[in-house]
């Protein structure tokens, strides 16, 4: 979960020398295979209230740093690339500005260093980035954040330095270089250069409540075929003075029924969501995660941090569909709770939960401003990130050429992924060998061993 990027430095700006970074794409198009994993955090979430990571989902990709592979989650929420190891590797150049990453739940502290990366068939011989040497509330080997420069802390340490940009604003150069010495004129160069500032992401749904490697594509100034469509979609502006994939929310509908929007927007303004590919679940206001599970009958909240978290029937769901830029995007129901698996006297027991939480259930986060759509609302779409034209130095102009988002619904028809859900829902409660419990009959006191074996 990659909420926020707040940076601590521990040093001046280092004074190593920067050396600008050098990038060679070996092929075109450049498509990134990755698989999903679901692990379950060192510690018992329940404890320090981090409901928004049960039954943790993390989209991973491998990346070369140095001469060493490591298995990096792909991360929208954030902008900066960093690996945890014991061992430098193969650093072209150490520094001596240490950071500590912060996000919602937890840290990564560590060192800034100038490595050679190499992701599918781009390399940068000289990236920035970040060796942690110590993490806090944080699995796996590292993250590869797919932000913007201007929310980068690695960056930002470095006095916005032009070698210390991100790994995306590197390979985004390489495509505009390429444009330039191919390009005729002027004009034709900035269109090659503007159109190819882009990301495409398709998370897979992974069999419902198991292990899987089942991931999705990543691809870079490219779509996948089967989504090309999403090129003519209805590009969805950043916020202005955002910092990251931050849009308008323009409407939630439950059981067809509109929730009030407005009532989540600060200062009279719009309310937002963040496309966050590092957030497994959701980050909703309190009211509209009522809304979403207290419909469902059988559904009951127990209290978690200062919120609460929906224990919901597993055959039961609602319907419910985000709007974005006048388009409408359903969720899933498979999308909409998650299978929990728990012992207790000897007997399995299968629970399940409802993902779209609120902050003040995850008391690292306090009150937020916006809802952060993590991967059970990604799964529901393709999305291209488009960085657009100045972008890089986080110029977020308002016009066209500024950054946006663009949705293609993989859900739209309602009725045939609820006939899916209550078909995979069923098949997944049946290899579980759990009793399936009812939420009703649980005393919230006793709700820890819902989170023990997941």
């Amino acid at each position: 979960m990659r909420i926020f990027a707040v940076l601590s430095a521990f040093a001046g700006v280092a004074s190593a020398i920067r050396l600008p970074p050098q990038i060679r794409s070996t092929g075109s198009p450049h498509v990134v295979n990755f698989e999903v994993r679901r692990a379950l955090r060192s510690n018992n979430p329940l404890l320090n209230g981090s409901i928004a990571n049960l039954g943790f989902q993390s989209y991973v990709t491998n990346v070369r740093v140095g001469v060493r592979n490591f298995t990096l989650s792909l991360d929208t929420g954030s902008s900066d690339l960093w690996v945890y190891t014991s061992k430098s590797p193969s650093v072209v150049n150490l520094t001596d500005l240490s950071l500590n990453l912060t996000n919602g739940i937890g840290s990564a502290v560590g060192v800034v260093a100038y490595a050679p990366v190499a992701i599918d068939a781009y390399n940068i011989t000289n990236q920035a980035i970040l060796i942690a040497n110590q993490t806090e509330e944080i699995d796996g080997q590292g993250v590869l954040g797919l932000g913007f420069d201007s929310n980068s802390s690695i960056y930002n340490a470095t006095g916005n330095s032009s070698g210390a940009v991100t790994p995306l604003s590197n390979i985004f150069a390489l495509n505009a270089s390429a444009a330039n010495a191919s390009a005729s004129n002027a004009s034709a160069s900035n269109a090659s250069r503007t159109s190819s500032n882009f990301i495409g992401l398709d998370l897979t749904r992974a069999p419902d409540g198991r292990n899987s490697s089942i991931g999705g594509t990543f691809t870079i100034s490219s779509y996948l075929s089967n989504f090309s469509a999403v090129a003519n979609a209805t590009r969805i502006p950043i916020m202005p003075n955002a910092t990251g994939w931050q849009i308008p929310v323009g409407g939630v509908f439950v059981n067809g029924t509109a929730y009030n929007v407005s009532q989540d927007a600060p200062d009279g303004g719009n309310a937002t969501a963040l496309i966050d590919s590092g957030t497994s679940y959701a980050v909703v206001p309190q009211t509209l995660s009522n809304l979403i599970y207290q419909i469902i009958p059988g559904a009951k909240a127990c209290p978690l941090g200062d919120g609460q978290v929906w224990l919901v029937p597993c055959l039961g769901t609602s319907n419910v569909t985000f709007e974005f830029g006048g388009e409408q995007f359903p969720v899933h129901p498979l999308d909409m709770t998650n299978v929990q698996i728990y012992t207790q006297n000897s007997t399995r027991y299968a629970a399940c939960i409802g993902v779209f939480t609120s902050p003040a259930s995850v008391p690292t986060l306090g009150e937020l401003p916006i809802y952060i759509l993590g991967d059970s609302f990604m799964r529901n779409v393709y999305t291209s990130f488009n960085f657009g034209n100045n972008t890089l130095a986080g110029n977020f102009s308002s016009s066209g050429t500024g950054p946006s988002v663009q949705f293609l619904s993989k859900s739209n028809d309602t009725n045939a992924i609820y006939t899916e859900f209550l078909t995979q829902r069923n098949q997944t409660l049946s290899s579980l060998n759990a009793s399936t419990i009812d939420p009703n009959s649980i005393d919230c006191q006793s709700v820890e061993p819902l989170f023990n074996d997941a």
